[in-house]
């Protein structure tokens, strides 16, 4: 009984009882855990969650999640026996009815395995808040027109909440008083930027009395439809890096009798497919936020942290480098780089003096 209520201990992010240590696979992640159970068989399973729930926490952002995403990922650490795909037993004791084991443990990070693919649906990077903003330009006129973009931002959001994204932001939110977007603003996670394009046209059919006679006289015969053709492209921009984390084209048709009710048509389908496109753009992201090395920095003031992501990009093999998150003084920089943290360290310590808190195979932390 007591090893069960330990093993249903509700964690929201993967603290470790011992040592941590992540190595990157192809299909799988190692990590090495502490586990503590009444008897060997219960301490093993402790160990089990605390390694998924350790693996978890590298594709998840610390702030605080959703009640929704909390009851899933405690759905998740339910079962994470069906995660683990090997299990090595370093060190095992009993102390007194209580039983310690240190184990080194393989969760399955394999992209289609259940793990991640139920991990990518349910967090889409920790349920980020998305702004929509669509525009689109009369050709004749060259003026910015609202009325289309107004339909596609609702059906995008619309189908966006449809899809579990619960952090929904109005475009009007992040707009300065000449309804410019503000990049640069604390209201937002993500901006998804549409650009518009609309063509309409009427439905005709050949005249086939006049092509059986060879005239040219009157073609074709309208049929009193009117088409459209509408066309997205997209792309999503991280608000606080204004990195670019995706794009994508869609294309939508409609077809009624006016042009009005096509072009309505249109661009809302073009809404719901855009939409559907955002979330897979989210759940590719949420696969490969692994593969980068992580550097936390503890610092009170943020303009270091831009600072340290600046000299970062200047490291000789450091590929790429952006600031994720900054919360109550801890700053999370991602880094692609095949250097090993010391080494990320030893740059960064030629230009500010640092003291380094921990170290791990994908991992640095340090404190200024």
């Amino acid at each position: 009984m007591i090893g069960e209520k330990l093993y249903g201990c509700k964690k929201l992010l993967g603290l470790c009882l011992g040592c941590i240590l992540f190595t990157n696979a192809a299909l799988a992640q190692e990590v090495t855990v502490d586990g503590v159970g009444i008897d060997k068989d219960s301490a093993v399973r402790d160990a089990m969650r605390n390694a998924v729930e350790n693996v978890i926490g590298t594709y998840i952002d610390s702030r605080t999640l959703v009640d929704k995403s909390v009851v899933a990922l405690d759905e998740i650490y339910a079962k994470s026996q069906g995660f683990v795909k090997n299990v090595n037993v370093l060190k095992e004791n009993d102390y007194s009815g209580e039983y310690r084991v240190t184990a080194r443990i393989d969760v399955d990070t394999n992209p289609n395995a259940q793990l991640m693919n139920r991990l990518n649906m349910i967090m889409l990077l920790n349920d980020p808040r998305i702004a929509v903003v669509v525009e689109y330009y009369d050709d004749s006129s060259g003026r910015v027109r609202s009325k289309y973009p107004n339909i596609c931002e609702a059906s995008m959001n619309s189908k966006l909440i449809e899809l579990g994204f619960n952090h929904i932001v109005d475009s009007s939110v992040i707009k300065d008083e000449h309804q410019n977007v503000m990049t640069r603003n604390s209201e937002t996670d993500y901006i998804a930027f549409g650009k518009l394009d609309i063509n309409t046209e009427g439905v005709n059919i050949p005249n086939y009395r006049d092509l059986a006679n060879g005239s040219s006289y009157n073609p074709s015969v309208s049929t009193g439809l009117v088409k459209s053709l509408a066309e997205l492209d997209v792309k999503i921009m991280k608000t606080d890096t204004q990195e670019i984390i995706g794009n994508f084209r869609v294309e939508a048709n409609g077809m009624q009798g006016n042009a009005n009710n096509t072009e309505n048509q249109a661009v809302k389908q073009l809404g719901i497919r855009a939409a559907e496109n955002l979330r897979k753009v989210f759940a590719l992201k949420a696969a490969n936020v692994s593969k980068y090395m992580r550097v936390i920095v503890r610092t009170g003031n943020q303009d270091n942290l831009y600072k340290i992501e600046a000299t970062l990009k200047k490291i000789g093999g450091v590929n790429e480098a952006f600031i994720r998150s900054y919360v109550d003084g801890k700053g999370i920089i991602e880094v692609d780089s095949d250097l090993k943290p010391t080494q990320i360290y030893r740059g960064l310590r030629d230009s500010y003096s640092l003291f380094m808190e921990k170290s791990t195979e994908n991992t640095l932390e340090v404190s200024m």
